[in-house]
């Protein structure tokens, strides 16, 4: 009786420990996070009238720098309709551009995906 109590454990306690330890790892190492990179930009919208390229990172928004693509999207959501001071890389060379969402959807970078790193 003991021995069948042990498998019939065994089964759900190891599940809970892999689950601690995973989480430990993934604490301590880190997930990834999608990179403030363009990967496609659609005609018609304001991100390609801007000159935004596939392959461009963003790193600052209105002079505050950027790391990930979440923190990009939020201040483009709080914009509104006022144009965003972008500073670009492209090629290792940085240049500025301004950019104006597009009401009503205040999304700028509509149709345009981002890349994973």
């Amino acid at each position: 009786m003991g021995r069948r109590l042990g498998i019939v454990f065994a089964g759900p306690f190891f599940n809970f420990l892999f689950a601690v330890v995973a989480f430990a790892v993934a604490f301590v190492v880190g997930l990834p996070s999608l990179l403030p990179e363009v990967g496609e930009v659609k005609p018609d919208f304001p991100a390609y009238q801007a000159g935004l390229q596939p392959g461009d990172r963003i790193l600052e928004v209105n002079g505050s720098p950027v790391k990930r693509w979440e923190d990009l999207a939020k201040v483009i959501h709080e914009s509104g309709d006022r144009p965003l001071h972008l500073k670009v890389e492209r090629e290792q060379k940085a240049f500025s551009v301004s950019v104006t969402p597009r009401s009503p959807a205040r999304r700028i970078f509509s149709g345009m995906t981002c890349r994973l790193g």
